[in-house]
């Protein structure tokens, strides 16, 4: 089956492409699964913003491709389930809250490479559906947590906030919970996500998220991220690998190719 799908602009993470976990989330959506099933997703290019994409499923609806053009932009496929290595205790969202009352947002301002992703962009606003605010509190060594509550914009036909949110909730943790610990780190994109969401929040929920390194290898790193409920039972739960810009891709996000110091994710 084939049908065409568009990012909208605001759905950026770098300002030029579209923000990794919903296009993630946006793949995983098209698969014929229940809920609770793991779905690997791949970003081979940068995804480009507001125009048409051709999504090819495959007859088993267990397998897409998303092409622009000729060009292979990225993959989903229903996976086993992993564990997320270093999964932390719970973190309550008293606590999560406490993280966030006490961020040094003026900071973050003056880092953040991308300010106007969807995410974790210091640039948008939070209202409505103008980006999640999820910003990286610090909560331990590569540990980094924050307390969100979805808008009720973010809601999908049947009320519940769309699992294509949930994925881009779990995105930026993942790629920021080193923000602290190696502050001269430089930008990173996201390369793949492995994701489940168990269930889907209700609009106005308080929920906590947090990330944490797992790994690092030369310019890759294996991360993970995970979405709490008030009562600390897991709604999503998250593996991601990130690849650090270097001079020859930092104009451009992502490596349009693997190359000897960038191996396929």
């Amino acid at each position: 089956m084939s049908t065409t799908v568009v990012i909208a602009e605001r759905m950026n993470g770098p300002p030029d492409s579209g923000n990794g976990g919903y296009v993630c989330g946006v793949m995983a959506g098209l698969l014929d699964v229940a809920a609770g099933t793991a779905v690997q997703a791949t970003l081979r290019q940068p995804p480009p913003l507001g125009r048409p994409l051709q999504a090819e499923v495959h007859a088993d609806g267990r397998r897409v491709t998303l092409h622009d053009g000729g060009t292979l932009v990225g993959e989903a496929f229903v996976a086993e389930p992993e564990t997320a290595d270093g999964t932390p205790t719970p973190i309550t969202l008293d606590d999560a809250r406490a993280i966030a009352d006490g961020f040094d947002t003026a900071g973050y301002v003056a880092r953040h490479p991308f300010p106007a992703c969807f995410t974790c962009g210091p640039d948008r606003t939070g209202a409505g559906d103008d980006g999640l605010r999820i910003f990286p509190g610090a909560s331990g060594p590569h540990l980094v947590a924050w307390p969100w509550t979805p808008d009720a914009a973010l809601v999908a036909s049947d009320g519940l906030v769309d699992a294509v949110y949930v994925w881009a909730a779990l995105d930026c943790p993942s790629g920021l919970c080193w923000f602290h610990d190696e502050p001269d780190a430089g930008p990173h994109v996201l390369g793949r996500m492995s994701a489940s969401v168990q269930r889907r929040p209700a609009p106005g929920e308080p929920l906590v998220v947090a990330g944490w390194t797992i790994a690092t290898e030369g310019r890759k790193r294996r991360t993970g991220s995970i979405v709490w409920d008030a009562g600390g039972t897991p709604i999503a739960t998250n593996l991601s690998t990130w690849i650090a810009l270097d001079a020859r891709t930092a104009t451009t996000f992502r490596p349009a190719t693997p190359t000897p110091d960038q191996p396929d994710v």
